[in-house]
């Protein structure tokens, strides 16, 4: 995670201030840690929470481990996507991605309702993303991701909204999560990163060669800065693996998917207030009141 730290002198009432919020953040860190540790979940690696939560962390991207297992939701998300494949398959409408015949994206997910809804209304992802992207952030997209045998690696690149943009703001507009609904590894094509390439702001070259593999288990959520340099690795194994992937976006930023229009009335009558939230259900666009915008011409 990065946080862009003002590098003006402070003043003794604003230095008080930052060094209370300080304190909130950790004594809010140990709490979560705690709650996640009572959930008998192992114990979690360098401290994933305490990090992502100080005012000053740095971190490029972390694993939450086996953060959806306990309801063995990512077992039932893997069979789902399994089920909408055969579909695809049948009715003839795959369409391979743009890595080849061996590549395939699944999207409107949240129209199958659960677990997709549940996933993406992860309490640990929730606490932390609010922490980065203020409580009100948005859904921008949310897919299945299929690396399959023979699958070559994918250019190095950034995740929208950086994507589009040629300089690029302080806060953060945005951050990717992957849910491994496989066990990821080097062999099979997992994710490929360039620490701390997002404090750089810019663009990589597509052949810039990522060291950093982010392995990880069936279960396990990694949430990172989408204006880190990453890239599919090449699945050298006769296995797929598959991950869910979500972007999540501060409330300014357009959704890359409609996702008001996108998702199913019957989803989003049944809507949690977390999902509502993500949809925007309750932020819309302005609209103009057409008896009142002629009164004002009287």
């Amino acid at each position: 995670w990065s946080r862009t730290v003002s590098m003006s002198t402070d003043t003794p009432p604003r230095a008080k201030r930052k060094s209370a919020q300080a304190a909130q953040d950790a004594q809010l860190a140990r709490a979560l840690q705690e709650e996640w540790m009572r959930g008998g979940k192992r114990k979690l690696e360098k401290s994933f929470l305490a990090e992502a939560l100080s005012t000053g962390g740095v971190n490029d991207h972390r694993l939450l481990e086996d953060a959806v297992s306990e309801d063995q939701i990512a077992l039932q998300a893997r069979m789902e996507i399994d089920k909408m494949k055969q579909q695809e398959e049948i009715s003839g409408k795959f369409v391979p991605a743009e890595l080849g015949p061996t590549h395939r994206r699944i999207w409107a997910l949240l129209n199958r309702g659960a677990p997709f809804t549940s996933l993406v209304t992860h309490s640990l992802l929730f606490k932390v993303l609010s922490r980065i992207l203020g409580e009100d952030f948005a859904l921008g997209s949310f897919s299945a991701n299929e690396i399959g045998p023979g699958c070559p690696q994918g250019p190095a690149h950034v995740d929208y909204p950086y994507s589009m943009l040629s300089s690029f703001p302080n806060d953060t507009m945005a951050c990717q999560t992957i849910f491994c609904l496989d066990e990821w590894t080097e062999e099979n094509g997992a994710t490929r990163v360039a620490l701390h390439s997002h404090k750089q702001k810019q663009h990589p070259d597509r052949d810039d060669f990522l060291s950093t593999v982010i392995e990880g288990e069936m279960g396990d959520l990694v949430i990172y800065h989408s204006l880190l340099h990453h890239r599919s690795g090449q699945n050298v194994t006769e296995m797929s693996r598959v991950g869910l992937l979500g972007q999540f976006l501060a409330k300014y930023v357009r959704p890359m998917e409609d996702q008001v229009r996108g998702v199913k009335e019957s989803v989003k009558k049944t809507a949690s207030k977390q999902l509502r939230q993500l949809l925007a259900m309750d932020c819309p666009y302005p609209i103009l009141d057409p008896s009142a915008r002629m009164a004002s011409y009287d």
